[in-house]
């Protein structure tokens, strides 16, 4: 388990093997900004997970070899650019 923290500018950077069974990792974030990269994870190519705020909903974009998958995630009376601290989980598992 890693922790860090950011003011805006700052990244961290993991090794993304698209090749392994599975990727699990949780974020917990507070931001005021409505759009915005929360997560990256890709291998330099055209394998990569994303995950970010838009319009104060969370997208999730992952492209692995044939595979893709876009999600949107905005419940009712949530925003996520509310200042307040929240906790996303993403799991990947191979098929």
């Amino acid at each position: 388990m890693a922790e860090a923290s950011f003011t805006g500018g700052e990244f961290l950077k993991y090794a993304f093997d698209g090749n392994t069974e599975g990727d699990s990792f949780v974020l917990h974030f507070k931001t005021k900004k409505p759009a915005g990269l929360l997560y990256h994870m890709g291998d330099g190519s055209s394998n990569y997970l994303n995950v970010g705020i838009v319009t104060g909903g969370i997208t999730v974009t992952m492209r692995v070899g044939t595979g893709s998958l876009d999600m949107f995630i905005k419940p009712n009376r949530i925003r996520f650019d509310d200042n307040q601290w929240h906790k996303i989980s993403v799991t990947r598992k191979v098929q």
